[in-house]
């Protein structure tokens, strides 16, 4: 099961190490792990229900389900192919995982070849989910506010509220921003429409993961996102969709920097996120 020339191999299994928990018919429940092997070497990844919007016990199974699991996993493309069979979303999520999994560790054996080890994967897939906007948030409110603290004696200051992210905080001052009554300085002019436009790019708050960017390709779709020249027309008022969440930010409140410069920015984090990745593979 999701095998490649590296001999990685991902196989799920039930964790009857752990309590179990008790189903209403009284069977017992057991989590669901994927047992990683690469070589002669192996270790146990849980499913992270957070991340994946579920509740915990979504990936408790009884033996008799977890068979019908296997089965399902094992013959889901011939599945998929008949209209008269159902398939669960969480087989399918499974195995795009288990794909997951495998590209993660030819990854990191081409980043070190020799002596590669498993341990500590599990921290490291964590690693992926980090979005490149989370401390861009941060930064960029802790920046207003200081700004903000200062300037007309401070009377803008108190709209801005640490413990909320950029967006909300953003909210707020946005109109006197538009209205060209507020002027910030041209360093956080800058943060901001880098934020919009790597939010809009990904259509999420927090922008593109580094699982993204590093493996499938982001950081290219984010150059021939900025190649679009609707993006930096004055002339054109929707820059983006109008499902995109981000649109009316991104309209209201067009690049006006070169856009390398914003490129640059996204692919500064790509490289700090394999720095980051590299030190934890040791």
């Amino acid at each position: 099961m999701a095998t490649s020339e590296k001999t990685i191999t991902c196989v799920p299994f039930l964790n009857k190490r752990l309590k179990p928990i008790i189903f209403d018919d009284g069977s017992k429940g057991y989590p669901l792990y994927i047992r990683v092997i690469y070589e002669s070497k192996n270790t146990h990844i849980p499913i992270d229900y957070e991340d994946w919007g579920y509740d915990k016990y979504t990936f408790y199974y009884s033996e008799d389900d977890f068979d019908s699991f296997i089965y399902e996993l094992e013959n889901l493309d011939e599945l998929l192919a008949d209209i008269n069979e159902g398939v669960s979303a969480i087989t399918w999520e499974i195995r795009e995982f288990m794909e997951f999994l495998q590209k993660v560790v030819e990854y990191e054996t081409r980043l070190k070849p020799n002596r590669y080890s498993l341990r500590g994967l599990g921290k490291r897939l964590k690693l992926f989910n980090e979005a490149a906007l989370e401390s861009q948030s941060k930064q960029l409110v802790s920046e207003i506010k200081d700004y903000l603290d200062n300037w007309d004696d401070g009377s803008f200051g108190f709209y801005i509220r640490p413990d909320h992210t950029f967006l909300q905080n953003f909210y707020r001052i946005e109109d006197p921003i538009y209205s060209h009554f507020l002027r910030l300085p041209e360093n956080i002019k800058f943060e901001i429409e880098y934020y919009f436009l790597v939010a809009a790019f990904a259509n999420h708050e927090y922008g593109p993961s580094y699982r993204y960017l590093q493996m499938d390709s982001g950081l290219a779709s984010f150059k021939r996102f900025m190649n679009q020249d609707s993006l930096f027309d004055p002339e054109v008022l929707l820059k983006v969709e109008l499902k995109n969440r981000f649109s009316r930010f991104l309209s209201l409140n067009p690049p006006t920097f070169h856009k390398d410069l914003y490129y640059n920015k996204l692919e500064q984090f790509l490289k700090s996120m394999k720095d980051k990745h590299r030190k934890m593979i040791g």
